[in-house]
């Protein structure tokens, strides 16, 4: 008799109350681990190149107060558009020039997004805990946390796409002309950051939205109207300064002139043009430790397509629609992805919700087993970083990792659910490696990027970028953050003529590769060197490291 009460119990506890899925407690302690992950991230040193490149590039526009260009070095920049610049040199106005106030817009934006997220699984499944569990699988998809480090136009791009979508479908359903009006003023955001292709995303949403829930006739309200002005009163900015900086020219580019250009790979260059599964594969990291769930649930949805649900024909439907084109794309980088997992999240989190409250079936357990199969084999490897190739070392980061593992455990047991579980050992184990990264892997990767170490140098020494020179066509915008400037481009005959003193920061050559006959030499920096966002196992593995690193030197030269 005993015995089947406990069966019982135990069977009770694994069937999800409508009410409670997840505790309050589980979410508090997650997000504060999420806090401190991103809270170490956030102080981390610029990495080479685009974060860093983004970074000089607000700093030069804060610097010279010209708002409506935007320069690359010395140059005219005609790529992304403004609002990512805009934002951070706005941040570094008020703030100073701090990588925290780097990054801080996109922080912000990305929590502003995750509360998007919520809003928006909660107005299309009204539901609570699908909603809460949209947000928290947004906000911690790997990809996502790693953007908040190494901040580039995407963390922004994926805030106002998600806002957009939220308040535009708000519109839809409510007839709600301030949801119109924000929808217009967040695509032309999304629209401001990264070009069109944060409208094709947003109408690729709405339009299986108004094709399944047969919304036509709203698309004739006069508040749609007023969000299309809105799109082009908040649009005009940035195209006043493409228009100011480039004539037509830029507003041709940004209109059509920027998507063709990365798809077919004529302006851009040709990254992963051959592989058309791309994506696909690259979502297996990028949105751990949800990216198994997210294929399951998709295979299982796609299945039983008798009946869909209008909300995953539009979720499910525009996310694959725009991997399967942008694997297309002769142009691919693994952070194009992030703008959909708003998207993919919300469709997860309803998914495995429905799937779990069949607590009698087989699915459910191996959702459960798939999952902690991921963080057993993460954890393998995390134990190789963290205790071969970049080993702890700080006391007090030991002291909060385990602390973090201590406080996981007990989450663990006080688990009610066994999606509840399954939840705290994935989100657990992301965040857990990430506080690890971001305390002890990357500061000390980040002391391989040369720019970094011989702009801390540079900048002790107060060597103003009137006197530092770069030779061959390199460049380093990690030593341009640290001495505020442009470092000066040349060549190696041109500085024949020097006559005062001056610096050259050199990759691969040594001193005497370059010194001149009547030049002597004051004083020399050399540091190891390597591109640090292109990791391979010669590098990671520290027995192998030093063969696979280069020199790099700071070089002050006196002409006699």
């Amino acid at each position: 008799m005993m015995r089947k009460m406990e069966e019982r119990i135990n069977q009770n506890s694994n069937l999800l109350s409508p009410n409670k899925v997840i505790s309050k407690t589980t979410y508090i302690v997650l997000y504060l681990l999420l806090g401190v992950a991103l809270g170490y991230g956030l102080m981390l040193p610029l990495m080479e190149n685009d974060s860093a490149q983004h970074a000089t590039m607000a700093m030069q526009m804060a610097q010279s107060n010209h708002y409506w260009e935007i320069l690359k070095g010395g140059g005219d920049y005609l790529d992304k558009p403004h609002m990512h610049f805009w934002l951070s040199a706005f941040s570094f106005e008020l703030f100073g020039y701090e990588v925290w106030a780097y990054r801080l817009p996109a922080l912000v934006l990305t929590l502003l997004a995750g509360f998007g997220t919520f809003k928006l699984a909660d107005l299309l499944y009204q539901n609570k805990n699908t909603a809460r569990l949209s947000a928290l699988m947004f906000l911690t998809a790997q990809a996502i946390i790693l953007s908040l480090h190494d901040v580039r136009t995407d963390a922004v791009l994926t805030s106002f796409t998600i806002l957009a979508i939220w308040q535009w479908t708000y519109f839809l359903k409510k007839k709600a002309l301030l949801g119109a009006i924000l929808g217009g003023l967040f695509t032309a955001f999304a629209y401001s950051t990264k070009g069109i292709i944060a409208i094709a995303v947003i109408g690729a949403f709405l339009f299986f939205m108004v094709l399944y829930k047969n919304y036509w006739q709203r698309l004739l309200s006069w508040k749609l109207a007023l969000g299309l002005v809105a799109f082009i009163l908040g649009s005009t900015p940035m195209l006043y300064a493409y228009y100011l900086q480039f004539g037509m020219e830029g507003i041709e580019f940004i209109t059509y002139g920027q998507a063709t250009g990365r798809f077919s790979g004529e302006d851009f260059g040709g990254a992963s043009k051959n592989d058309y599964f791309f994506y696909f594969h690259t979502l297996l990291w990028a949105f751990l430790p949800w990216s198994l769930w997210f294929y399951m649930s998709s295979y299982l949805k796609i299945k039983n397509w008798n009946k869909p649900k209008w909300v995953e024909v539009s979720s499910l439907g525009a996310t694959l629609l725009f991997i399967v084109a942008m694997n297309f794309s002769q142009f691919k980088l693994p952070h194009y992805l992030n703008i959909v997992f708003p998207l993919m999240a919300i469709f997860t989190a309803s998914s495995i919700v429905e799937i779990f409250q069949n607590y009698r079936s087989r699915i459910p357990k191996a959702f459960q087993i798939t999952q902690y199969s991921i963080a057993a084999l993460g954890l393998v490897l995390l134990a190789f970083l963290g205790l071969i190739a970049f080993p702890l070392e700080s006391i007090p980061v030991i002291g909060i990792l385990l602390l973090t593992l201590l406080l996981l455990i007990v989450l663990f047991i006080r688990s009610n659910t066994r999606l509840e579980r399954t939840v705290v050992v994935s989100a657990g184990f992301i965040l857990f490696t990430n506080i690890y990264l971001n305390t002890t892997f990357y500061p000390q990767l980040i002391e391989y990027q040369a720019g970094e170490k011989l702009g801390k140098v540079a900048a002790r020494n107060e060597i103003k970028a009137k006197d530092l020179y770069m030779i061959d066509g390199q460049y380093s915008w990690a030593m341009d953050w640290h001495i505020q400037g442009t470092t000066q481009k040349t060549s190696l005959m041109e500085l024949r003529s020097k006559t005062e003193p001056f610096w050259v920061m050199v990759y691969d050559k040594h001193p005497n590769d370059i010194k001149a006959a009547n030049w002597s030499i004051g004083k020399s920096y050399r540091v190891d060197n390597y591109r640090i966002t292109r990791l391979n196992k010669d590098f990671i593995n520290p027995l192998s490291r030093p063969e696979v690193l280069s020199d790099a030197w700071l070089i002050q030269f006196i002409p006699e």
